[in-house]
């Protein structure tokens, strides 16, 4: 109660002036507590907020403490792993290298033995281990070997040698003409067997190298139709990159051939778009005149193929590009329009006797109207 009339006399003083001064004095004293007890609260309020942002500093300069701890613990241990991340990285580059490198020298040392064989000689069948994916393949679409030929003690089939031997039959030749001189033989009769058998021996001067679609071209007959040495190889199987391996012991041991004919890239249509074959046919004709000077490239277009609607377009798309490729660089280009699906097996790939007929003939007129 004495509160209330406390509080109305201080209203009533706030409100009203009185005249006389001791009741004013005797009013100011509750005003005077409530103003402390204002000032007080504020004061504890204060060192109340105080303390709550001590304390808010104190975790959250913790809370960076641990971050800061935390991130110098993970860091290194990122770096590490990022080093060594890079480390593997760079070994499996390296051993991909490696990989590449073995199977090129495969290759190479695989066409150097089938070179060596000569060839009408039976390939040999390599241990299944030593031989990567593609070597496997390559090996099983070029050999004709019977199952039932027989295997020596290592598992390698024995390799039947053809009888002819050329150079047997050249020094057979010379000792029959040396005889028949010595015998009193006609000198004349021996020099035109001389010059004949000389004419044999030429290098050819023109080399067609390829894949399977050129195997069943006749070395022999193709040089008699052009009147000049011919050699045809054949890889089966062999895709662009392939040929700079095959064609480097031919090459090496045919001495100054004056054209080289590649027919290839029929076996990279699968894998890579007609642009990329092409680019790799251009390649392989300038590494070839650039690491053999005095040959001359020329491009074997691509032979239609059937199998597949995708692959005839790309056929076409190739020899687009490639004929291209020879208008601009002034380079010769054989093309075999008039190979048509009449001319393919029943496989709708490789061609039938009327397919080689036509790819020899186009071969043959290009090689005599190009001396």
């Amino acid at each position: 109660m004495d509160d209330n009339i406390s509080t109305q006399q201080c209203i009533s003083h706030l409100i009203c002036l009185p005249d006389d001064k001791g009741k004013q004095e005797s009013d100011e004293r509750p005003i005077k507590l409530v103003v402390e007890s204002l000032v007080k609260e504020i004061s504890a309020l204060k060192a109340g907020h105080l303390k709550i942002s001590a304390k808010i500093d104190s975790l959250t300069s913790t809370k960076t403490s641990d971050e800061a701890l935390e991130s110098t613990r993970i860091n290194p241990e990122i770096a590490r792993l990022e080093k060594k991340l890079q480390e593997i990285t760079n070994e499996n580059k390296h051993l991909k290298k490696r990989n590449l490198d073995l199977q090129n020298e495969n290759a190479s040392l695989l066409t150097s033995i089938r070179l060596l064989q000569g060839p009408q000689t039976t390939n040999f069948k390599m241990a299944p281990e030593s031989l990567n994916d593609e070597t496997s393949k390559q090996m099983k679409q070029s050999s004709d070997i019977n199952a039932n030929e027989p295997v020596n003690a290592d598992g390698y089939k024995v390799v039947k040698k053809k009888r002819r031997n050329r150079a047997r039959r050249n020094r057979n030749n010379e000792v029959r003409q040396n005889s028949s001189v010595n015998s009193g033989g006609s000198p004349n009769a021996d020099q035109g067997q001389r010059k004949e058998s000389n004419t044999t021996n030429k290098p050819p001067t023109t080399i067609i190298l390829g894949d399977s679609i050129v195997k069943r071209l006749n070395s022999f007959q193709m040089s008699k139709g052009c009147k000049k040495k011919v050699l045809v190889r054949s890889f089966p199987g062999a895709r662009v990159k392939d040929m700079y391996h095959y064609m480097k012991p031919v090459l090496e041991e045919v001495s100054q051939p004056t054209n080289v004919v590649f027919h290839i890239g029929t076996n990279d249509l699968g894998t890579k778009t007609p642009q990329a074959v092409a680019d790799e046919i251009q390649d392989l004709a300038r590494h070839t005149e650039s690491k053999y000077p005095g040959v001359k490239v020329t491009i074997s277009s691509i032979t239609k193929r059937y199998d597949s609607n995708e692959l005839t377009s790309k056929v076409d798309d190739v020899n687009k590009i490639t004929k291209r490729y020879c208008n601009q660089s002034g380079k010769h280009l054989i093309t075999h329009t008039n190979i048509d699906d009449s001319s393919v097996n029943v496989g709708k790939l490789h061609l039938n006797n009327k397919g080689v007929a036509i790819l020899a003939n186009n071969l043959t007129n290009f090689i005599v109207n190009h001396r």
